[in-house]
C-alpha cells in the first residue's frame, strides 16, 4: 500500500475566516518537530483536510489543541482503509489481461484505485 494510506487524515471544520490560521497552528508545530504535514482547503477555506505523520494517537492532541485554540468543535477523523484482498473473478486471455494492466497503470500508477477488482491480475 502506499506511504498516504498509513498516515492518519483529519476533516475540520471551520470558519472559512480562521481555516489558514488553525491549519498554520498544525503545521507550524509539526515542521518544529520535523513531522511531514499535507493541508488542503475546501469551502473557501471552511473544511481543512490535514494528513499529518503516523502516530501512537494519529495526531489527535495537536489537532484538537489547534481547533480549541480557533473556537472550532471537535473535528472528525479519517482512518486509513483497511487492506482489501484481491478477487479473481473473470480471468482473461494474455493479450487482454496484458492490455488491460497498461490501461490501469496509465490511469492509476501507484494502484489504490479499485483494489477489488474482478479482472485476474488487475
Amino acid at each position: 500500500m502506499p506511504e498516504m494510506a498509513t498516515r492518519p487524515v483529519w476533516r475540520i471544520v471551520t470558519a472559512p475566516s480562521r481555516g489558514a490560521e488553525l491549519a498554520g497552528m498544525i503545521v507550524a508545530t509539526t515542521e518544529a518537530e520535523k513531522l511531514e504535514t499535507e493541508v488542503l482547503y475546501d469551502w473557501a477555506g471552511g473544511l481543512v483536510w490535514v494528513m499529518l505523520a503516523p502516530s501512537d494517537e494519529a495526531g489527535a492532541a495537536l489537532v484538537r489543541r489547534a481547533v480549541g485554540a480557533c473556537g472550532d468543535r471537535p473535528c472528525s477523523f479519517v482512518r486509513p482503509p483497511p487492506p482489501r484482498r484481491r478477487r479473481r473473478v473473470f480471468p482473461q486471455e494474455p493479450g487482454l489481461a496484458s492490455l488491460t494492466r497498461r490501461v490501469k497503470h496509465g490511469f492509476d500508477p501507484n494502484g489504490v484505485l479499485n483494489l477489488g477488482s474482478d479482472v485476474a491480475g488487475v
